[in-house]
């Protein structure tokens, strides 16, 4: 038909990071086209040639909402970055499964002893026999010293435990600037607010222990002290009265409503060692050691929300950082004692 067979035949590569996808005008050869704008040169990268997750101007318009439910801070807060990724983006991070033990355990393994001094203190009688099924505990004799140690644990950590009657429930509404904050405090009694936990308080929950404890110094009652004692195995400790928690609560509401349009730059670890330095000059350097990884340690940076969310940007430890770790958790701190 005096037609050529290339004008209607169309050959395409079977490798799609073929350079006539990624070349615009190839020498003798139909130049195809891509949706991928970084095979134009569009994209945008770092030193490493990743590209980003999100340009760094990007924000998700959203509506401040009227309402919130302590229970979604609570969850932000844990984690607000990962929130953003997975109740903003829809985006899935699921924990890999881990593999069944491959060897018998010699010692008790890494935050396995929190769950093992919680059965004690749940039905101490048939511990043991559920430790043995579990696989937690060495065989032998070995074994049974180590449950003996864990048994002594959780007879010193119960003994110091106060002796309290059956904790109220305080259901709350509390107007914060435009915005009402809902829902209900446990584990109350008249001298305050206890938290009574076999794990140690992780990074992942001072936020949200704050958070309750503000809420208590929020409500307009004499029935409590306004004060929220923490009790754990290695330590205790306890929030004293926050004489104005409104202006704390809604610094959090707004980093809340903010980590809703974006991925922000508060990270629990990493943001509390940067808090916690006593010469500004040396926080920086102790925070970039948390976020890091180093020898025989990951860094809070290796998780796999903060490798999506920041891919094929520069460090995130900037001035966004600083900033929200100082106004966020320099309050908390200033407040925290000994019990």
């Amino acid at each position: 038909y005096g037609v050529a067979a290339k004008e209607m035949v169309v050959k395409h590569p079977l490798q799609s990071f073929s350079t006539r996808y990624l070349n615009q005008n190839p020498e003798g050869e139909q130049p195809l086209f891509t949706y991928q704008e970084f095979a134009q040169g569009k994209g945008s990268t770092d030193q490493t040639g990743r590209f980003q997750f999100m340009d760094d101007d990007a924000v998700i318009a959203i509506e401040t909402p009227e309402i919130i439910e302590l229970s979604q801070l609570e969850r932000f807060f844990k984690s607000p970055v990962r929130y953003f990724l997975q109740q903003v983006m829809g985006i899935s991070l699921g924990e890999e499964l881990a593999d069944l033990a491959e060897r018998e355990p010699f010692q008790i393994e890494s935050f396995i002893d929190a769950e093992i001094l919680q059965m004690i203190a749940d039905n101490e009688a048939e511990a043991l026999i559920r430790l043995r099924a579990l696989g937690y505990l060495p065989h032998g004799k070995p074994g049974d010293q180590l449950f003996e140690q864990q048994q002594q644990i959780a007879h010193s950590f119960l003994s110091r435990l106060p002796a309290l009657d059956s904790p109220k429930t305080e259901h709350f509404e509390i107007k914060v600037g435009s915005t009402v904050l809902r829902g209900s405090l446990n584990n109350l009694y008249p001298d305050g607010q206890f938290i009574v936990q076999m794990n140690p308080v992780w990074a992942s929950w001072r936020i949200p222990v704050w958070l309750r404890h503000l809420v208590l110094c929020s409500i307009d009652s004499n029935a409590y002290d306004h004060s929220t004692k923490i009790f754990t195995p290695d330590e205790d400790v306890c929030l004293a009265q926050v004489d104005h928690p409104q202006q704390y609560l809604q610094s959090l509401i707004d980093t809340f409503i903010e980590g809703q349009s974006k991925a922000i730059k508060l990270f629990p670890k990493t943001s509390y060692e940067y808090a916690l330095a006593d010469k500004p000059e040396k926080a920086l350097e102790k925070a970039t050691g948390k976020w890091l990884d180093a020898f025989n340690y990951t860094g809070e940076g290796s998780k796999e929300e903060y490798q999506l969310a920041f891919r094929g940007s520069p460090m995130p430890l900037d001035n966004e950082f600083t900033q929200l770790s100082e106004k966020l958790f320099k309050p908390f701190i200033s407040h925290l004692q000994d019990s």
